[in-house]
């Protein structure tokens, strides 16, 4: 594991070495400059950006110590990208109780190049992916252990959503759904329940945090609002079905056959924080542009590797002839692994 986290990190560091900032990049830099200087996440024009704020205050905190070049405003990006490996290894191990299948799924992660890519650029994607895997990590390790969510399991996990909502206001529809079926389906006493926890430790600051975290994402879309693409219902879902089919068809056809392979809760929570999701931003257009961008759903291409490589994992183990056909599957997903020009 060692060595392919050191593998994922040392090509992520190159790739932030050799391109020049695209025009994305660019406004995170400029916001990171000021608030290196002042504080403030300014534009340069002087209107207040609050977009992806987590991303951009941890993008100027760096220049503000080091200074601004590529490498350190990219360089939280590298450090985040490279510790996704390290969350899917064991988000993989304990779906699939299987550390093999951790060990290969950290492997693909680590040199697949739509990882890469935005592992090496300054923006706040590979972080919002980051933080949603170690969501589901968190929660998925207290149930399994627990058979329900503790207090400081919930506690943690609701920290964690709200640094996701400060890191891609997408979240708040995408995981705000999932919060409210995860409390129907597996808290006892549900929403007064957790009231009563909060009363009783005094916690008042939490939804204080969350109410603000709101008010940050409501003004961030304001200007939205009156754009004819905003909040539509669009069958998006096809276009990334296809997106995904182009980018890495073996790996789907396998991910089909492992969501049917995989029982019981674990079923339940890939639906809940994979599939929903994914559905929601296929059918919901929340964006402005109004066009799928494959980057929309990169949050979740990790978890679509749990379930295809624990396919290939259990055929196996049927024979000796099982064993020469996954090999060759995994030969042919490793050789299918997306290429840069393809997205």
């Amino acid at each position: 594991l060692i060595i392919i986290i050191l593998i994922g990190f040392l090509l992520r560091y190159y790739g932030s070495l050799t391109r020049s900032y695209w025009v994305d990049e660019a406004i995170t830099v400029m916001v990171a400059k000021n608030i290196a200087e002042t504080g403030l996440p300014f534009l340069d024009s002087g209107n207040l950006y609050l977009g992806y704020m987590l991303n951009n205050y941890i993008t100027g905190f760096l220049i503000f110590l080091l200074g601004e070049s590529h490498i350190i405003s990219r360089f939280s990006s590298v450090i985040f990208g490279t510790l996704t490996i390290f969350l899917i290894y064991y988000l993989a191990k304990e779906i699939t109780s299987k550390r093999i299948v951790g060990l290969v799924s950290a492997f693909f992660l680590s040199i697949a190049t739509w990882e890469i890519a935005w592992s090496t650029q300054a923006r706040h994607y590979i972080l919002f992916q980051f933080l949603y895997l170690l969501f589901i990590l968190v929660l998925y390790r207290d149930y399994r252990k627990n058979g329900k969510f503790k207090f400081p399991t919930i506690l943690k996990s609701f920290t964690i959503f709200i640094l996701i909502m400060l890191t891609n206001g997408a979240s708040f529809f995408l995981i705000l759904p999932s919060i409210l079926i995860f409390i129907m389906i597996y808290m006892r006493a549900g929403v007064i329940n957790f009231i009563r926890i909060i009363n009783k430790n005094k916690l008042y600051f939490y939804p204080f945090i969350f109410f603000l975290a709101i008010l940050v994402v409501l003004y961030e879309w304001k200007t939205l609002v009156n754009s004819p693409s905003y909040f539509n219902l669009h069958p998006f879902i096809l276009d990334y079905i296809s997106f995904l089919n182009k980018l890495h068809p073996i790996l789907i056809i396998n991910f089909v056959l492992g969501i049917f392979l995989i029982k019981g809760w674990r079923k339940i929570f890939l639906f809940i924080y994979l599939l929903l999701p994914f559905i929601l931003l296929g059918f919901l257009n929340i964006y402005p542009s109004g066009i799928p961008f494959d980057r929309y759903i990169f949050f979740l291409y990790p978890i679509f590797l749990i379930p295809s490589l624990y396919s290939i994992y259990l055929s196996s183990q049927i024979s000796r002839i099982s064993k020469t056909i996954s090999l060759i599957l995994f030969i042919c997903v490793f050789f299918s692994l997306p290429r840069e020009k393809e997205y």
